[in-house]
C-alpha cells in the first residue's frame, strides 16, 4: 500500500488502529513506515504533531466491508474486489489484493469518500 491509497482511507472515515502506519513529524518533507504496537504510543506521536496514516491488513480491509464483501479474485494479473451497495453488484481492480480491497471500501462507502 502507498501513501496515496493510505491517506484515501483515513479522508473516508476508516479507522485507525494499532499497527503499520505512515508518519510524518512537523518539518519533515516525506512520510516513513513505522510500527505502532500501543494505544499509548500512538497519543504520543499525535499530540507531537505527527501526521499518521494508517495501513490496515488485507484482513482488516475486509472486516471494515463488512457483509457487504463477497469476494476476491485474480484475473491475470490483476486482483478483483466484489461487494454489493444499494443491491448492486461493486467490482474494483487493483494491482494486488490490497489495492483492490482499498478500492473496494471507498466505493462502499461513498458518503465520505473522495474520487479515486
Amino acid at each position: 500500500m502507498n501513501y496515496k491509497l493510505a491517506k484515501q482511507l483515513k479522508d473516508a472515515g476508516f479507522p485507525q488502529g494499532m499497527g503499520r502506519y505512515f508518519i510524518k513529524g512537523i518539518g519533515e518533507k516525506e512520510y516513513r513506515d513505522f510500527r505502532i504496537t500501543e494505544r499509548q504510543g500512538y497519543e504520543n506521536l499525535l499530540g507531537a504533531g505527527y501526521d499518521m496514516l494508517f495501513v490496515p491488513s488485507l484482513a482488516e480491509l475486509i472486516d471494515e466491508c463488512g457483509k457487504r464483501f463477497e469476494g476476491l479474485h485474480k484475473e491475470n494479473s490483476d486482483w478483483g474486489a466484489v461487494g454489493f451497495l444499494k443491491k448492486k453488484v461493486v467490482q474494483c481492480w487493483g494491482e494486488t489484493h490490497k489495492k483492490a480491497m482499498v478500492k473496494l471500501y471507498l466505493k462502499l462507502n461513498p458518503l465520505t469518500s473522495k474520487p479515486i
